[in-house]
């Protein structure tokens, strides 16, 4: 019996060795514009590098599907280098595909000029992800909301702080302790991350600020916002504040100076962290922003800086297409603490 069994399962092995397909040389495969690399385990298919007929293309869509045998592969990752050293402008990311990972150094030393994801769901593989990119990339599409956020809660796990904390509020954290202490913890690794230039194109978003590294005014306080909303902050407490002029900056509301929270300025630009681990000095009252901005501008007086012209944006990421209701994104802040009765700022 033991021989037979032993004699049925020979058989069987040989068998299936000679009947299972030759898929050696189908692991890499083209559809003529991309090449690409294929999982038979999971269906799926990596994008690894544009086809040279394909260089020099001004746009390109990525397929949801590549077929290979009879065998559907769904296409859920841009491989690393899969961008290098090629001219494709523009890249499109369509809603047929429902997920896409970006793996290290996707966009290497390529002359890309938009990626537009119109897929929901948008993932990196690491920090280097856009690691080499064109810094004027311009990220389109709603995807970018995913995106940021993935890449923001890819950060903040990185910088030792919280992803969807509850507990900044009165009864787990009373005094803000805790909430002070994370959003400075986040300003100054938001400063040490994005490199501050004021002539960078779409430098005012969220995307280039974090997966670029640089950014204007606005794109630096819209890395804040973002990522402190992603921590868990109340988004009724943190905001992006601009002077009517040319900064941008934060508005946070927090218990610092007296026992109730009370709105608070956050330059991140014009702060210098030091050394420290946490000074409450980076949470200004108006007087003190008014001074920071005067001596930015270089101004005798801080006549031109009145609080009465001070704005609030209300839209978060800033990509094109993002704000999709009748009001502006972009109200005087003053008649927008009234109308939400969010009193007060700290003189």
């Amino acid at each position: 019996m033991k021989l037979f069994t032993f004699a049925l399962l020979t058989i069987l092995n040989v068998w299936m060795a000679c009947a299972r397909p030759d898929y050696s040389e189908e692991i890499n495969k083209s559809d003529g514009k991309f090449h690409y690399w294929v999982n038979y385990d999971s269906l799926t298919a990596t994008v690894m590098y544009v086809e040279k007929a394909y260089e020099n293309a001004n746009t390109l869509t990525l397929n949801p599907t590549l077929k290979v045998q009879g065998k559907t592969f769904t296409v859920n990752q841009i491989g690393a280098a899969a961008f290098s050293n090629n001219n494709v402008k523009n890249l499109i990311i369509p809603s047929s595909i429902k997920s896409i990972n970006i793996s290290p150094n996707a966009f290497f030393n390529s002359y890309i000029e938009s990626i537009e994801f119109l897929c929901k769901e948008v993932t990196v593989s690491s920090e280097q992800s856009f690691d080499g990119c064109n810094k004027h990339v311009f990220f389109k599409g709603d995807g970018v909301q995913s995106l940021v956020d993935n890449y923001s809660k890819y950060l903040l796990k990185k910088w030792n702080l919280p992803v969807g904390y509850k507990g900044y509020n009165e009864n787990s954290d009373p005094k803000d302790n805790k909430r002070l202490h994370d959003l400075y913890t986040l300003a100054k690794n938001i400063k040490k991350h994005v490199s501050y230039q004021e002539g960078i194109a779409h430098g005012d978003t969220a995307a280039t600020a974090l997966l670029l590294g640089v950014g204007n005014s606005e794109g630096i306080a819209r890395a804040f916002y973002t990522m402190s909303l992603d921590m868990g902050v109340p988004f009724i407490q943190t905001y992006v504040g601009f002077d009517g002029k040319y900064y941008r900056w934060n508005y946070v509301k927090v218990i610092k100076d007296e026992p109730y929270r009370e709105w608070y300025n956050v330059d991140i630009v014009h702060y210098n962290f030091g050394g420290s681990s946490y000074n409450k000095s980076l949470f200004k009252s108006v007087a003190s922003q008014k001074s920071i901005l005067k001596k930015a501008y270089n101004l005798s007086s801080d006549a031109e800086l009145d609080f009465m012209n001070w704005q609030i944006f209300e839209n978060r990421y800033n990509y094109p297409g993002e704000w999709k209701y009748d009001s502006p994104f972009m109200n005087q802040l003053y008649g927008w603490l009234v109308r939400n009765r969010s009193c007060c700022f700290h003189e």
